[in-house]
């Protein structure tokens, strides 16, 4: 019998161990196990930006927190971070876009998600459904107007949050990045930042996770979706995509934060609204 999302969603969902040991093939992911984010995975995990295809569709996810980098505050800062990831049709997860901070206003956050609105073509973004989350909708449309982007798509992730549940989600990773189902684009946006918090991720309380349960909220989301179906289109219309991605690629490459990046508006409508 064929295997159906619904039947692997719902796999997922009540057994993660289990999930990760016969669909994945890797029976080294107990409860409560602790990765390592080693260099050498890492380095592997990386694709050049060539290697992405113009084909798939675009997706924004979030593990979203009020925070100050307060060094001297009692706890740990809590940091934001979200990723914008391109789902290809060779069912990869290529992250081309982070974007990381401690935001402590509502304007902050609604800023910082509607940026990458006005960015990509994304599908929708996704929240992890947590306490006051939902409170700050009408902010980040407010910000999503602001750049030119009227009605958002926006859900919310309802997540385990039995103990042990943010680490046995990240505990999937490094399977998916082994397989390359969770790859990172060599000219991703915010990406040794991304690879600084992974390897200093231990998985006790006062080490770094917050980058790393975004990929595990988007290895949970995302990493069963079914193939896309490819597209037909003539080679006039490939080429287009094609020069979208090495133009966008190319920017990333030479500017290190997307605030030095001017895009012109009237190539953005053209090639990439139209296109994708």
């Amino acid at each position: 019998s064929r295997l159906t999302w619904d039947y692997m969603k719902n796999e997922l969902d009540n057994e993660v161990e289990s999930f990760a040991s016969q669909y994945l093939v890797d029976s080294t992911r107990k409860a409560g196990a602790i990765v390592k984010f080693t260099d050498d995975l890492l380095d592997a995990a990386e694709v050049p930006w060539q290697s992405v295809s113009p084909f798939g569709s675009y997706y924004a996810i979030w593990d979203l927190a009020y925070g100050t980098e307060d060094e001297n505050a009692k706890n740990k800062p809590c940091l934001s971070s979200g990723g914008v990831w391109l789902k290809d049709n060779n069912n990869r997860l290529i992250l081309v876009e982070s974007i990381s901070g401690y935001f402590n206003t509502d304007e902050k956050i609604g800023e910082a998600v509607a940026g990458p609105m006005s960015r990509y073509p994304l599908q929708y973004t996704a929240i992890e459904d947590a306490n006051g989350m939902r409170w700050l909708e009408r902010e980040i449309k407010r910000c999503a107007e602001a750049v030119g982007v009227k009605n958002p798509a926006i859900i919310y992730l309802k997540v385990d949050k039995a103990e042990n549940a943010k680490r046995r989600r990240i505990a999937l990773i490094p399977s998916l990045m082994e397989q390359k189902l969770m790859v990172i684009s060599d000219a991703c946006v915010g990406k040794e930042f991304v690879r600084e918090q992974l390897s200093k991720y231990t998985g006790k309380k006062r080490s770094p996770r917050d980058v790393a349960d975004m990929f595990g909220l988007t290895a949970i989301h995302l990493g069963g979706h079914m193939p896309l179906p490819v597209e037909e289109m003539s080679e006039s219309e490939y080429g287009k995509k094609v020069k979208v991605v090495q133009e966008r690629a190319m920017r990333e490459i030479l500017f290190p934060t997307m605030d030095d990046v001017v895009y012109e508006q009237a190539l953005v409508e053209e090639t990439v609204i139209n296109y994708f």
